[in-house]
């Protein structure tokens, strides 16, 4: 996980309490790899647009991973998700820049660490079978 440059944003530290606080709200534990993006990059957000997601399609999105604090304070948007059941069990973290999609991680057994495209239309594309490999196929061009 230390291949990125990362754009530095002015924010507290993230600490292990606070994500497992937000764990306990959601009902969901977190992917170890995914908790320890959170602690030590504080979660924060790829601002650069130049960084790219490629995945197997040879599509290029654009890649912004919430912080902690965003990741809390949009999740009480989140109830729209419900509807959906393709997405249950699935939480957004992060998004494409404008592109009018998200970034979901899979959060319960039956997806649990795998990472999705989630389109306008609430269909989804698996991207990568963990987190640690979703970050790998992020590339700065």
């Amino acid at each position: 996980m230390d291949s990125f440059k990362i754009v530095s944003i002015k924010t507290k530290k993230t600490t292990i309490d606070q994500v497992l606080d937000f764990e306990k709200k959601m009902g969901y534990c977190f992917p170890s790899d995914y908790k320890t993006f959170l602690l030590k990059y504080k979660g924060e957000v790829f601002l650069d647009t130049n960084y790219l997601l490629v995945n197997l399609k040879n599509r290029k999105d654009k890649v912004a991973i919430f912080r902690l604090d965003t990741l809390q304070s949009l999740s009480q948007s989140w109830d729209y998700l419900k509807g959906y059941e393709e997405l249950k069990g699935i939480i957004p973290i992060g998004d494409t820049l404008g592109g009018g999609q998200f970034w979901g991680l899979g959060v319960n057994q039956k997806n649990y660490n795998k990472v999705y495209l989630i389109n306008p239309d609430f269909s989804k594309i698996e991207v990568a079978n963990s987190f640690s490999s979703f970050l790998l196929k992020i590339v700065f061009v």
